[in-house]
């Protein structure tokens, strides 16, 4: 019997307990195990090794353990795994190695999110909040995104990126430090954005030096500038592209981006990516200019086995100017578009549908001492200049430089960081008492953007108005789908 990691899981050992992430578009699962499960982990690969092999290995590192009580604990433990979609088994080491991992759209992925079994969590906490929890004295930075240019082609009507700053790349030496830096410190999901990231001269290295390392590649990207050294890049690798694409309607699209032919431009790129099985995902944020376009561009989206995200909240730029805020939907349509756009998401039906959803939100609503969000726990992102900060678009919240302090030191230590560390939900007085609370989706960054003291605890009426809307377009849907 041989057991391996597929392919697009992640494994890291913390000691104490590991940590398991499988990150396989549409997927992403993790979990976490206890040091036993750690050394069990660690002795596989995404090379097959047989049972025997590894027993033999694990037996050495226990006192007065049998081989049959490892052997058991191993198998059982190892086909838990196997169940839940981390590991591949097989009986031949010939066998094991033709199991194949690797991206294909020949598989649907609306289908494959359906099958996704949803544990009920009412008595038990999710690995977010486990890790939390567990490193609440040592965070572990799991999710890293680096801003390698600053520089785009678009001009995008809603960026949160003032265009005046759009001039400079990052130089080479700060990117590759920060790449060995983020591996040293247990990333899994590094991020690679802009601007446009394909305007850095250097952008084709960058990713072929991240792919070197034992990480997953998001690649936040317009597409414009793909060719076909970067699809022979992508390509058989663990790169995924988040394609930003506002509509279909050319006309629409081109004016949100303020570059004539970028949506056929972008569309014939999606194309090539689907062509070569290149996972891509659409984000579609939701604003004047297209609010009447999404369920066109979802159908399009699901034509071509994609799919698409999106968000309905524009938001002020990063230096707390606020023009842009002018192309946000209006409260009347964002009551008819929330509503029309649940049934494009598979993925939030089966939520919103599930046996437990009442019990899933009582759990939120009660969980004040839980986090908004992972930003300084579990993630955080870097800009072009080398500024260490919570989020991309929490540009003034300066937590410290790479070229003047590792990426170690500034995670463990920079002030800011451990504040945010000490908030949770209870710390948004206006949240408190909420009876929306479950349907919330608040943001520090979008506070602090749009506080004229940079606030992040700041919850504006406008954010609450959306949730609220949230809530009753929900609660809506289920009378109407599920015969309440």
């Amino acid at each position: 019997m041989y057991y391996k990691l597929k392919y697009y899981t992640i494994f890291r050992n913390y000691g104490e307990i590991g940590y398991l992430i499988y990150q396989k578009c549409p997927f992403d699962i993790d979990r976490v195990v206890n040091n036993i499960g750690a050394v069990f982990l660690d002795e596989l690969s995404y090379n097959p090794k047989s049972i025997e092999v590894i027993v033999k290995s694990i037996i050495k590192k226990f006192i007065d353990v049998t081989y049959e009580i490892i052997y058991n604990d191993v198998v059982g433990f190892y086909d838990g795994l196997v169940k839940e979609g981390f590991l591949d088994k097989a009986e031949t080491l010939n066998e094991c190695l033709q199991l194949n991992d690797t991206f294909s759209y020949s598989q649907n992925q609306v289908e494959q999110l359906k099958s996704v079994v949803y544990d009920n969590m009412e008595n038990r906490e999710s690995t977010q909040e486990y890790l939390e929890k567990f490193f609440s004295s040592s965070p572990k930075l799991l999710k890293f995104q680096v801003e390698i240019t600053n520089v785009c082609n678009e001009r995008c009507v809603h960026c949160y990126i003032p265009h005046k700053f759009k001039v400079f790349h990052m130089p080479e030496e700060i990117f590759f430090k920060t790449l060995k830096e983020s591996y040293k410190l247990g990333v899994v999901s590094f991020g690679i954005s802009g601007g446009e990231p394909m305007s850095h001269p250097s952008f084709k290295k960058f990713v072929m030096a991240a792919k070197e390392y034992d990480m997953t590649i998001t690649i936040l990207t317009n597409l414009t500038l793909l060719d076909d050294e970067c699809i022979n890049i992508f390509k058989n690798s663990r790169v995924n592209v988040l394609v930003s694409l506002y509509s279909i309607n050319e006309k629409n699209h081109d004016y949100i981006t303020q570059l004539p032919g970028s949506c056929k431009r972008t569309k014939n790129a999606i194309q090539k990516l689907i062509d070569n099985n290149i996972p891509v995902t659409i984000n579609c944020p939701l604003m004047k200019e297209n609010k009447d376009d999404f369920i066109e561009l979802s159908h399009w989206a699901k034509a071509n086995n994609l799919l698409v995200k999106t968000d309905y909240c524009i938001m002020a730029r990063c230096d707390r100017s606020t023009d842009n805020l002018k192309n946000r939907i209006s409260i009347e349509d964002m009551e008819r578009i929330t509503y029309e756009t649940i049934d494009e998401n598979e993925m939030f039906k089966s939520l919103i549908s599930a046996e437990d959803y009442e019990e899933q939100c009582k759990r939120i609503i009660s969980g004040d001492d839980k986090k908004w969000c992972g930003v300084g726990v579990t993630c955080c992102s870097m800009s072009a200049h080398g500024n260490v900060i919570p989020c991309p678009s929490w540009e003034d919240y300066f937590c410290g430089n790479i070229a003047d302090k590792s990426l170690e030191k500034i995670w463990n230590e920079a002030e800011k960081f451990k504040y945010l560390r000490t908030l949770s939900r209870k710390n948004f007085k206006k949240c408190t008492d909420c009876e929306d609370k479950a349907f919330c989706s608040l943001c520090m960054a979008r506070n602090a953007n749009e506080s004229a003291t940079k606030d992040p605890l700041e919850v504006l009426d406008y954010f609450c108005e959306i949730t609220h809307i949230n809530r009753k377009n929900i609660e809506r849907w289920r009378k109407e789908h599920l015969n309440l």
